[in-house]
């Protein structure tokens, strides 16, 4: 059976969009790289259920991938909880 990951998109109109993919990387940390190349080209571009979609990153309010690689950037804030969105 395939490790299956997911992100959860929250739009600025408050809508969001949860998806599913198996693993796509050998290195956790990989999908942080890819993250920020997503963000600088503007654009978040997923292939579901044989479609494509293209979503511009300025629609975007967050995202949440989960779960976390197990090795995150050093800025990054470790150990936090959610208390309110």
């Amino acid at each position: 059976m395939k490790e299956m990951k997911g992100v959860t998109i929250y739009f600025n109109d408050d809508t969001k969009l949860v998806i599913e993919y198996p693993k796509q990387f050998d290195n956790d940390y990989d999908i942080v790289t890819k993250m920020n190349e997503l963000l600088e080209n503007k654009y978040f571009l997923i292939e579901a259920d044989g479609s494509m979609l293209f979503i511009p990153v300025d629609n975007i309010k967050y995202l949440q991938v989960y779960p976390a690689p197990e090795k995150l950037p050093a800025y990054a804030v470790l150990g936090a909880s959610i208390i309110d969105t």
